[in-house]
């Protein structure tokens, strides 16, 4: 907005944004206003609806982020999850969904950890904003578990350390243990070297006393994105592998079918992570994803008993759903021709 530089003009912006101050900074009555600046009470009104015609103040409303116990509900019972948190996707907040959820991550995290545990970490983006978020009670000891190799130049576990370091600052009690190794090494030797350094071997041992594990998910990668799946670190064979023993997802970096079962792939075998099959010994296990390309490895990682708590969005939370109806419909009449 181009403000004229006549006197007059300047001297009715400057008693509009008094006015506008005045109510919407100050919080003080119109009545107030109108006496303390000798106006009168309609021209008071007058001048907060210019501030708003102007430009000058801004009313936005957010709508309220709800969530829906009756797809909680039914996730839980679908997949006997210990908990399962779905948020609205209201159509006036579907840019910010990934937001939402993730503000609502921290908020549960937070409380789970609240007097403290062991959390292991998977290397994701929604992971490193989570955490980012997480307000941490500095009167009990908290560890955080990487539970993943890193890549090459990997800004996503740079970030991750960055956050490590500020929430630490904060928090004297916080305890941070990197997994300081590559995520895959293509010789299963070396891998078995890896694993016995003592180091490596003392965060592996530490991942199995995790009270809490959070992680991302993602979809398998296409054969188009061969150059950029882990940072190189992954081939056209290994995609094409994954392909035909058909990938459903993947979590910690490791793939799994439509059940949740990992698969036995070479890129499997060789990376560095804790061990899918090894998951059930930490005792809450939160999942946060949503949007079409996470219905089926939510699924299977709900399936699979990989998590026990899933964080999402009401329109990804009615997929899952559907996808499970539909997958048990299917099976009810195979059974039925047995």
């Amino acid at each position: 907005m181009l403000i004229n530089d006549d006197n007059k003009k300047s001297e009715e912006y400057a008693e509009i944004y008094q006015v506008a101050h005045m109510y919407y900074d100050l919080n003080m009555l119109q009545s107030d206003i109108a006496d303390k600046l000798f106006l009168s009470r309609p021209k008071v009104s007058r001048l907060l609806n210019q501030a708003k015609e102007l430009g000058i103040v801004e009313i936005k409303v957010h709508p309220v982020i709800d969530r829906l116990p009756s797809l909680e509900k039914k996730l839980c019972d679908l997949f006997g999850l210990q908990d399962a948190i779905v948020i609205s996707s209201h159509p006036d907040r579907l840019e910010n969904m990934e937001e939402a959820l993730i503000k609502y991550s921290s908020q549960y995290v937070g409380q789970k950890i609240k007097k403290g545990g062991i959390i292991g970490i998977s290397k994701s983006r929604t992971v490193n904003a989570i955490l980012d978020q997480l307000k941490l009670d500095d009167q009990y000891p908290l560890e955080i578990v990487q539970q993943m190799g890193t890549t090459v130049n990997s800004l996503s576990m740079q970030d991750t350390t960055l956050i490590l370091t500020r929430l630490a600052q904060h928090h004297s009690n916080l305890t941070f243990h990197a997994l300081s190794t590559s995520l895959y090494v293509n010789d299963l030797y070396l891998k078995e070297v890896i694993l016995r350094e003592p180091a490596v071997h003392a965060v592996f041992e530490k991942m199995t006393r995790c009270t809490l594990m959070l992680t991302g998910l993602s979809a398998p990668e296409k054969r188009s994105n061969v150059h950029n799946s882990w940072q190189g670190l992954m081939n056209a064979h290994h995609i094409e592998e994954h392909t035909d023993l058909k990938a459903a997802g993947c979590m910690l970096a490791q793939y799994y079918n439509i059940n949740g079962i990992k698969l036995p792939s070479e890129w499997n075998a060789k990376v560095i992570a804790m061990n899918l099959n090894s998951l059930s010994v930490i005792p809450t296990r939160i999942g946060v994803a949503q949007g079409l390309d996470k219905i089926r490895p939510i699924y299977g990682a709900l399936k699979g008993k990989l998590l026990n708590v899933i964080i999402t969005d009401s329109n990804t939370a009615s997929d899952v759903i559907s996808l499970a109806d539909k997958r048990n419909a299917a099976k009810a009449a195979r059974d039925g021709l047995k």
